[in-house]
């Protein structure tokens, strides 16, 4: 773990805080995020993803031409109030589009686990 100087102490402390040292926090890559590409842009590849909207998605797994992008369909399971279901896809793309309507922001998720 490392320290880093304190320049105020916390609420009831006493002393000097020049003299006192507490963790140093955490940088931005130790958190996960989650993206919501626009279609067809080339983007870092997520550790998964999330498909939003029931629909047949094409994902590109080399940053290349349409004709690169491999095909699916996704089919949403109800639940009991008929909302569907979000489907995690255990795949790396670097892009998507959908295929059988026009797609949206919104449709695909790419979701990215932090870490040290």
């Amino acid at each position: 773990m490392s320290y880093e100087e304190l320049s105020s102490l916390p609420a009831g402390s006493s002393g000097n805080a020049n003299e006192k040292s507490g963790p140093k926090g955490l940088p931005a890559s130790a958190f996960g995020k989650a993206t919501v590409p626009e279609k067809e842009v080339i983007q870092a590849r997520p550790n998964y993803v999330f498909i939003n909207n029931t629909g047949s998605y094409a994902f590109a797994n080399v940053s290349g031409s349409i004709s690169s992008y491999q095909t699916g369909s996704v089919r949403y399971q109800s639940t009991s109030v008929g909302a569907p279901t979000p489907i995690q896809l255990h795949i790396n793309p670097v892009a998507w589009r959908r295929t059988d309507e026009a797609s949206a922001t919104g449709d695909v998720t790419f979701v990215y686990q932090g870490g040290l």
